[in-house]
């Protein structure tokens, strides 16, 4: 079978979760079937040739410009299914039976400042909309975005599958080294509104009144208002020089972070899929992460939960960890396999299992 894949994003210079994740599952859907032929293809305005192992794959450029999905694959090979790592579609030009991935609808559930951002999700969820609902199949990554699919497009429930990610143990890349205090909590992800830096920076404010050799490092892109809002709040906060941002770090960096980070502390008000999650448990680091969203479901029994419009939940958690270390410890084991149950393979087979269903 012919399966096209439409990667995008690709080609970015610092790749967040989710230009990271379009990768792996890439990678491992492409060594999962060596029967099938792969047909990626890219916007031609991308930099480099994605490389990916094996001989049962063949890269496609398509171009730029306005409209870049439509012109490029009508010009294109053809497939007997294509695959859309994002719910945004052609138009007019459908050559096959098509699947799209639906990770989150943050940009729907947060709210929107100015006509500008007003303008803009009203424009993406037209988009989004018409390509769920033209789709054959909709894969979602996870039992919450499934209902927030249904919930924000009306898309019929039996016509959603849920596959869950995979992730790459970070830890297994050699360290580099940080400079690092001797105990702190982490935060790793981009810093954007939905991921509540805010709500942890001010409940570290209020725990380390009572514990001042502690501190709170944030590592991950910190740009735009936001960012600027953090800054502020902690540069202004009584925990002023306990607080650190690292801005974007390497695997290595990150995987020395994880390694000797008390705690991750992840309680974002949406997630999709939360990649540093499993990440911290595979890395044998305790997690604190929302109860909301996804991130209830993916960390199972095995991080401490918390409300993430209650800052004093996520306060009282980093008390439970500091004031006791079999809580941490125990944390730790019940993660580690909890992450065992999250591979590349296991959700490359879920994604073929719905393609090749459609063909």
């Amino acid at each position: 079978m012919k399966i096209g894949i439409i990667l995008d994003p690709y080609g970015e210079k610092q790749p967040a979760g989710l230009g990271r994740a379009l990768m792996d599952i890439v990678r491992a859907m492409i060594a999962s079937a060596p029967g099938d032929e792969f047909l990626i293809f890219t916007k031609g305005t991308v930099p480099t040739r994605p490389e990916f192992p094996g001989h049962n794959w063949s890269h496609h450029p398509l171009g730029g410009g306005l409209f870049w999905r439509d012109r490029g694959i009508a010009r294109a090979p053809r497939a007997d299914v294509y695959l859309y790592y994002t719910p945004i579609m052609p138009i007019v030009v459908h050559p096959g039976k098509s699947v799209v991935i639906a990770l989150d609808f943050a940009y729907l559930a947060m709210p929107a400042r100015g006509f500008g951002e007003r303008f803009q999700r009203y424009f993406l969820r037209l988009r989004h909309a018409f390509a769920l609902r033209s789709a054959d199949a909709v894969i979602a990554v996870s039992e919450a975005t499934k209902k927030d699919t249904v919930r924000f497009f009306g898309i019929a429930e039996d016509k959603i599958r849920v596959v869950p990610l995979g992730f790459n143990p970070v830890c297994d890349t050699p360290e580099e080294t940080v400079d690092t205090p001797e105990k702190f909590f982490l935060f790793v992800g981009v810093m954007k509104e939905r991921k509540n830096v805010l709500a942890i920076i001010k409940a570290f404010e209020r725990f380390s009144s009572r514990h001042p050799d502690y501190h709170l490092l944030l590592a991950g892109k910190a740009e735009g208002e936001y960012a600027d809002r953090l800054r502020r709040e902690a540069a202004q906060g009584s925990a002023r020089d306990r607080v650190r941002f690292l801005g974007y770090r390497s695997d290595g960096e990150i995987a020395y972070l994880y390694r000797r980070a008390t705690t991750l502390v992840y309680p974002s008000m949406i997630e999709g899929f939360g990649l540093p999650v499993l990440e911290a448990m595979a890395c044998g680091t305790a997690v604190i992460t929302s109860r909301a969203s996804s991130l209830a479901e993916l960390a199972g029994d095995a991080a401490l939960l918390v409300d993430p419009e209650k800052m004093e939940e996520i306060t009282d958690a980093m008390e439970r960890i500091a004031a006791d270390p079999r809580v941490r410890s125990d944390l730790i084991m019940r993660g580690s396999a909890r992450a065992r149950e999250f591979t590349w393979p296991k959700a490359a087979q879920g994604v073929l299992l719905v393609l090749h269903t459609l063909v």
